[in-house]
């Protein structure tokens, strides 16, 4: 399943994909994140889907885990977050049997230049909350 909203000068996208791409585990599995992989694997393999290509040397400059408690007090999810050549944004968690990724690309230059450090703010506030997500 994506959702995205582009704009004139951002791209935005939310993909929803089940873990069976990448595990063999029953359909009421409640996973998260570590259990799916690890951060350099995950990025490599949605990398095509999200930006058309496949993912070269240099394309990675950074990747953080991150551990988020929900504000309602819910389980703690972790959180892979990546930064991107050309001010490309990922971020994404795991729960249930489900992947959830949001893709942040500035369309061109100037949206870089304009939208860098927003992109990053938006990244980094993407959460999911686990009480949400049921297993089908």
């Amino acid at each position: 399943m994506r959702f995205s909203a582009p704009a004139n000068l951002v791209a935005l996208s939310v993909i929803v994909a089940p873990v069976l791409r990448f595990l063999d585990l029953g359909y009421n599995a409640d996973i998260r994140l570590p259990d799916v992989g690890p951060p350099d694997r995950l990025i490599a393999g949605f990398f095509p889907e999200l930006f058309g290509k496949t993912m070269e040397e240099g394309d990675l400059l950074s990747s953080d885990v991150v551990t988020k408690t929900p504000a309602n007090g819910g389980r703690e999810m972790t959180y892979y977050e990546f930064e991107l050549a050309k001010k490309r944004r990922v971020a994404m968690t795991a729960t249930g049997n489900r992947v959830f990724i949001l893709s942040l690309a500035p369309k061109g230059s100037v949206g870089a230049r304009k939208h860098g450090g927003e992109l990053q703010r938006i990244a980094e506030s993407f959460e999911v909350e686990a009480s949400v997500v049921k297993p089908l």
